[in-house]
């Protein structure tokens, strides 16, 4: 997509610069007809090139929204896991505190 993004202006820009130059020629000769259809291949290509870098960027915003929203759900997805294995292993140590300290108060009794 960046590829679009900006090779589509480059190739408008060429697309109107290259035909310009037929364009002046006929216009030095007089000839309308082919300052005409020069100029209108020129401000045609300058705006399929300027469309192309449109629809590119339009795309790459949405993508770049998607990603975005995926790393956040990734995101909460991984500190909820780790948020229950910080709680899991809470309970067991706590299990492992009553386990020794009734082990204790048996051998204290005993």
């Amino acid at each position: 997509m960046s590829f679009g993004i900006r090779i589509g202006p480059i190739l408008g820009l060429m697309g109107t610069l290259i035909p310009l130059s037929p364009a002046l020629l006929g216009l030095s000769a007089g000839n309308l007809d082919q300052l005409a259809q020069n100029l209108v291949v020129a401000f045609s290509t300058t705006v399929l090139g300027l469309f192309i870098a449109g629809i590119c960027y339009g795309i790459w915003l949405t993508r770049r929204q998607w990603y975005a929203a995926d790393l956040a759900n990734v995101e909460y997805i991984c500190q909820s896991l780790q948020l229950n294995d910080v709680q899991a292993d809470h309970k067991e140590i706590e299990q492992n505190e009553r386990q020794i300290t009734n082990e204790c108060a048996s051998t204290i009794v005993e």
